[in-house]
This record gives structure tokens, C-alpha cells and sequence, in this order.
């Protein structure tokens, strides 16, 4: 195997394009298995048996990936880290605080932390299941303790353009160019193995349209981005009662997406708010009217800042288009339970201006 990896890391001229080689290898020729029976629940299976049988735990497959990394020359750290708990009790060392192993890489001018259970994952994206946790990182000198990055709010993006061209019937075609980012391509990633039942399911709670109404739809991932993987979501349909007709009016929806935020919870709350996902929605919408309609009534445009969160929402005519764009900012963090209902009435109004229609004039 050492000389395989040689063979196809030696010409490479970085230490992340040999990295990259070295983990593609990983996800081709190994398969997690859980272990965890006897001294197997806490001890990495050694890299020889991991060759041999092609598969083995979180424990067995970072340690496999260490000893591949050290034989092209790549130093590497083993890592146990808790998927459930961020904070560890540095005061009371035990097994049982730790869950998950991965592994640390350090760079020059950067660190990697390598997910070896699932190497479809992008090489050094620090997934949500230990983003901002506590690790155990062990080198020869012994363990030292430190805190996995966590990505900005805003960089859990999903920006959504849409295109959309009503009939006079309330029939509209619709086209959509979904881009997910970090948090939210973790969302959508699934998508990318399921068949083409799954991907209409997907859009028909995405979208007003159901999965008849969808023509196509087309993927890709980029995964190079290392820390910021995407992925690209495009889909054309037809909705045929996209819009309510009554008498010479038309009753359209200002946002094709199906969004909505449930308060039911927060009736009564004693405790504070906590919101463990920060992310950040922005939709571009383009509405082309139908010939000899014009706009009777809009929503106002609406602008709200709050200490958990932010939401805008503005129309704009050019022609007889109607440009819409709203954008949903939610801050990751604890809150006081003093401010429930300001938090209730930020998820309502945010609810009120998604379900809100405009109006058009024959």
C-alpha cells in the first residue's frame, strides 16, 4: 500500500492535492462498520487490519488515514471529539464524554479536521455534528484540548433566483437556481443519491408546484471549495393554478417557496430561547405579468431587526415585471426568556410576509 500511495501522490506539487488524493483513496476502499464490543468501543483497530478487510469503525478509519497520511509524508493527529455535547468537563477526564474520532491535520497556514467515517463528505468541512465542539486532539507529547471552528451564520446561505411567468389563466411557468451553502448544502446532499421520485418529493415541498407540475431538474456539487462545499439545485415546471383567478383579478403568491415557522412552542416557555442553527435565506424573485394586467395592490416593503434575527422584504416594478426580493437572517445563540413574545411576533410577521399575495388588474 506504501508504495501504491507513492505511486499516486508523488507527483503531486501540494500538500491538499495529495491530501485530497490520499482521502478519495480512503472513500473507495473502506466502509465504516460500527465496533463497539470490548476494548473495540474505545480502541482504534489497528491500519494493517483496516487494509485488509476494508472496513472498520470511526476509531479504525481515522487511524487508517493517519497511517497513510504519515507514509506520504503528511503528519496527522488521531482526534476523539463528542457529536452530542460541545462543551467538554475539563476537570473530570473520561471515556464516556467522547462518541466520535477524526482526524487533525495541520497545515502551514491552516488546519484540516478530516471526517474519515464518511469521506463523501468534502475534505475539511467540519460538518454540524462537531462544528464548534470541544476535541481531544493526541499527538506524541499527549492530549491537548481545543474548540473545532463553526461557521458565520451567513455563511449557511441558501440563495434562491427564481423566474416566474404568469398566464392570465393563473397558470405560471416556473424556473428556480437554488445554490446551498455549508450548513444548508448538508440539508440538501441527500439529494444527490436519491432517484427522481425523491428529487419531485423534495421540490413539491420546496415549491408551490406539485411533483406532477416539475419538468426537470438538475445537480452538482462542488466540493473543491475544501471549508465551503455547494451545491446547485436547478428546477424548471408548470404550475397550473399557480395563482387564484377571481373575476379579473389575479391573487398571486409573492414567494414560491413554502416557508413557514411554527410558535406553538413558545406558548407558556419558561426557559430561554435557544437557536442551535444559524443560516442565512436570500430570494431573488423575477414575476412577468401577463399581457393587459396590471398591479392593483402589493405588500409593503418591511424591514425588521431583532437580536436573534433579521428579515426584509421589498417589490419593485421594471415594466411589466415585478422584482421581489426578501431575505431571512437567524442568529445562532441563547436568548431570554424575556423576549418570547418579541421572538413569537418576529416568526409571525416573517409568516405573514411569505403568505402574503399581490393583486392584479385586468
Amino acid at each position: 500500500l506504501r508504495n501504491e500511495l507513492h505511486q499516486i501522490t508523488d507527483t503531486c506539487t501540494s500538500v491538499k492535492s495529495k491530501l485530497s488524493i490520499v482521502y478519495h483513496y480512503l472513500e473507495a476502499h473502506t466502509r465504516y462498520v460500527s465496533i463497539q464490543l470490548g476494548i473495540g468501543g474505545l480502541q482504534p483497530a489497528p491500519a494493517s487490519d483496516v487494509y485488509r478487510t476494508g472496513f472498520s469503525d470511526c476509531k479504525g478509519l481515522s487511524n487508517y488515514m493517519h497511517a497513510m497520511l504519515e507514509a506520504v509524508g503528511i503528519p496527522s493527529f488521531y482526534t476523539i471529539i463528542s457529536t452530542r455535547e460541545p462543551k467538554l468537563l475539563k476537570d473530570f477526564p473520561n471515556q464516556v464524554q467522547f462518541n466520535h474520532a477524526i482526524l487533525q491535520v495541520p497545515l502551514p497556514s491552516d488546519t484540516l479536521w478530516i471526517e474519515c467515517t464518511d469521506p463523501s463528505l468534502p475534505l475539511g468541512y467540519v460538518h454540524s455534528d462537531i462544528a464548534g465542539h470541544d476535541a481531544l486532539v493526541i499527538s506524541g507529547e499527549g492530549g491537548t484540548i481545543c474548540r473545532l471552528p463553526e461557521y458565520p451564520d451567513s455563511s449557511n446561505l441558501q440563495k434562491s433566483d427564481v423566474d416566474i411567468k404568469l398566464s392570465s389563466d393563473g397558470k405560471a411557468v416556473v424556473k428556480m437556481n437554488q445554490m446551498s451553502y455549508c450548513r444548508q448544502y448538508e440539508d440538501v446532499s441527500p439529494l444527490m443519491t436519491v432517484d427522481d421520485n425523491k428529487k419531485k418529493a423534495y421540490i413539491e415541498n420546496t415549491v408551490h408546484l406539485s411533483s406532477n407540475d416539475v419538468d426537470s431538474i438538475g445537480l452538482s456539487e462542488n466540493k473543491d471549495a475544501y471549508s465551503h462545499p455547494s451545491i446547485s439545485l436547478r428546477m424548471k415546471g408548470e404550475s397550473h393554478s399557480y395563482a387564484n383567478v377571481v373575476g379579473n383579478r389575479l391573487f398571486v403568491p409573492v414567494n414560491p417557496l413554502l416557508k413557514s415557522f411554527s410558535s406553538q412552542e413558545l406558548v407558556n416557555r419558561r426557559s430561554n430561547i435557544y437557536i442551535d442553527y444559524g443560516y442565512l435565506d436570500e430570494e431573488d424573485i423575477t414575476l412577468t405579468l401577463p399581457d393587459g394586467y396590471t398591479v392593483e395592490s402589493m405588500p409593503q416593503p418591511l424591514n425588521i431587526q431583532m437580536p436573534f434575527g433579521s428579515f426584509s422584504s421589498s417589490i419593485k416594478s421594471e415594466g411589466n415585471k415585478l422584482l421581489i426580493c426578501q431575505r431571512l437572517l437567524m442568529r445562532k445563540g441563547s436568548y431570554p426568556q424575556s423576549l418570547i413574545d418579541s421572538f413569537s411576533g418576529f416568526l409571525k410577521s416573517i409568516n405573514s410576509s411569505y403568505d402574503q399575495k399581490l393583486v392584479l388588474k385586468k
